[in-house]
């Protein structure tokens, strides 16, 4: 049997690094532990991530800044236009009551139109009635007076002084005696 040599040995030279490849790394790691592998590293990655951080960051803050101030803008819209609808409401119910009550009125004016009206047409018929009448009257008194001047010839003179004093004062009772017709 034929013994193979192991393959990580110092005499297998062709694989595995020189000894002093070998010292030098250790070296290196046992002066520089990984806390100042990982110090270094942050040191270089630090500003790449900090960088976009800081003006995402500026950015948000004046974000942030412009939504409060149109949160309370609209905040006040909202306060506002309650009280638009709560005055538009007030108006719509003052309108009805004044649109009623211009509708009564309306309505009452025309009912006294109609009044006036019927008040004017029974003015003129009384007005008209009344003429007639007057010139009826003044009509039989004229015929009446023809007739005295008529008659009065033939009639005795006390009868005819007597009917005079009758016309010239209404409501006096005839004297004794004399008929009145």
């Amino acid at each position: 049997m034929v013994t193979k040599p192991p393959e990580n040995t110092d005499t297998n030279t062709s694989t595995t690094p020189t000894n002093a490849a070998q010292d030098a790394r250790a070296n290196f790691l046992q002066r520089h532990p990984a806390i100042t592998h990982f110090t270094v590293l942050a040191l270089f990655l630090t500003p790449l991530a900090a960088v976009p951080y800081l003006l995402s960051k500026r950015r948000i803050s004046a974000l942030s800044r412009r939504l409060d101030e149109v949160s309370a803008t609209t905040t006040a819209l909202r306060k506002e236009l309650k009280t638009s609808v709560t005055e538009n409401a007030t108006r719509k119910m003052e309108l009805h009551r004044t649109s009623a009550s211009l509708e009564a009125a309306r309505s009452e004016l025309i009912q006294l139109r109609r009044s006036l009206k019927q008040l004017r047409m029974e003015s003129d018929v009384t007005e008209t009635t009344t003429q007639n009448a007057l010139k009826q009257l003044l009509e039989e008194r004229k015929l009446t007076r023809q007739a005295e001047t008529g008659i009065a010839p033939f009639c005795d003179t006390p009868l005819i002084a007597d009917v005079g004093f009758l016309q010239r004062t209404p409501g006096t009772s005839p004297p004794a005696g004399h008929f009145t017709g």
